[in-house]
């Protein structure tokens, strides 16, 4: 066969393109009209509240545009709206619409569905920017009587039922960019936000029993954005704290971790000793606590500090290493350490590479502070676990104020060692 023939023979190139080939091709149709239904019981919540449409992703605002284009009902949802509501800037924003996955994925090219007890399809845009899209969902009607635990929540609804499923009314509010940029509140929510109230949508009551997590969250929201707990939401969490460990383990550790990365850890462990939460979630350190509240709020007022500053929360080894080095006594530190670790892991599955690091930097802060055992300088720092150390230790004296000359001493050692291998392997 001639080259010329093979040339001839050849299938037509595809046409590359992502979103903007897509949404050019969708926008150039003809617009379908949305439920009128729907949007008559948008017009019944619309609030006074006003979000200008320059404070919303970009990225959202397309998807939000493209889904109405196709007739679909779609709105920016949940925290972003909260955050934008009390003048804080959101980092991420999600979407919710009354199309199913199936749909969204068809619609976007650059779109993939994810997830076996959420169905969600993420809208990529470039290599970094991620746009979470959520078909509007309903509460499940519970399959056995006395027992309120959730454990599918994939049934589709419509906008009032999927704010009605959300946690907290603060939550569950909607943003559409229609007529400017109204929020749409089916809860009640906007009212909260100006009395500075965390309340739950419904009876607080049943709602933590259907999903203990969402006590913990009621501490982490609480303290983050300074809101109060509604009185009925504080006596649910008082009563029903034992049963957090009905959740997996793998699901609380996640959550433990977003109360630290937070930026008002010490107000949430605050929070949570005093509607007993503690006690029943972490029950080794609500002892340490209770007898030592200065040496634990040292560590982690050092954590908030690092985050307000830099904007970003430090690694989950310097994380864990805050909560455990007050626990910690003078004698056998290591097994102390390993010990506390040990019985964590058996609750919450810790990543072992994780657990290595906590140890490793907790023993090396030790020889980092002047009452610690000797070690020598040069040779502590070709450690390779050294530099996470000295973010241990910058925790240290972000939360006592003092010792920067000492951070600055060893802060200067630290330099990265590729071909050093860790001794923890």
């Amino acid at each position: 066969m001639s080259m010329k023939l093979m040339t001839d023979d050849r299938r037509p190139r595809r046409r590359r393109g992502g979103y903007r080939n897509r949404h050019r091709r969708t926008a150039n149709k003809e617009p379908v009209p949305i439920d009128p239904e729907a949007l008559a019981m948008e017009a019944e919540h619309r609030s006074e509240l006003e979000i200008p449409q320059a404070l919303i992703s970009q990225d959202a605002l397309r998807v939000v545009e493209s889904l109405e284009h196709a007739g679909h009902l779609a709105y920016v949802v949940g925290g972003c709206v909260r955050d934008l509501a009390l003048g804080r800037s959101p980092k991420d924003f999600d979407v919710a619409t009354s199309a199913r996955p199936e749909q969204v994925r068809r619609l976007f090219r650059n779109a993939r569905i994810i997830g076996r007890r959420f169905r969600l399809v993420h809208v990529r845009f470039g290599q970094d920017r991620l746009i979470e899209v959520a078909t509007f969902r309903r509460s499940p009607d519970p399959d056995v009587e006395g027992d309120l635990l959730v454990a599918a929540d994939n049934v589709f609804g419509d906008p009032k039922e999927d704010a009605l499923r959300r946690d907290f009314t603060v939550n569950g509010l909607f943003y559409t960019p229609r007529d400017g940029g109204r929020v749409i509140d089916y809860v009640g929510g906007c009212k909260d936000l100006e009395a500075k109230l965390l309340r739950s949508i419904g009876d607080a009551d049943v709602r933590c029993q259907e999903d203990p997590v969402r006590m913990i969250r009621a501490i982490r929201f609480a303290a983050k954005h300074r809101l109060k707990l509604s009185p009925d939401l504080r006596k649910a969490i008082n009563k029903h704290s034992e049963t957090i460990h009905r959740c997996a383990g793998a699901r609380l550790w996640e959550e433990l971790l977003k109360v630290l990365r937070s930026g008002a850890s010490k107000q949430a462990f605050a929070l949570a000793q005093r509607t007993g939460f503690l006690t029943a979630f972490l029950p080794d350190y609500a002892a340490v606590y209770g007898e030592r509240k200065s040496a634990c709020e040292r560590p982690l007022a050092g954590l908030d500090r690092i985050v307000k500053e830099r904007g970003a929360p430090p690694s989950d080894h310097v994380l864990v290493s805050a909560l455990i080095l007050p626990m910690l006594q003078a004698q056998r530190p290591r097994a102390q350490a390993e010990k506390i670790l040990s019985q964590w892991n058996e609750v919450f599955r810790i990543p072992n590479r994780l657990r290595e690091q906590v140890v490793f930097s907790l023993l090396a802060v030790r020889g980092m502070v002047p009452e610690g055992p000797w070690v020598d300088p040069d040779s502590f720092s070709r450690r390779a676990l050294f530099a996470p150390a000295v973010e241990v230790l910058q925790v240290l004296v972000a939360g006592q104020g003092e010792g920067q000359g000492l951070l600055k001493y060893w802060d200067h050692r630290r330099q990265p060692h590729p071909d050093e291998e860790d001794e923890a392997e």
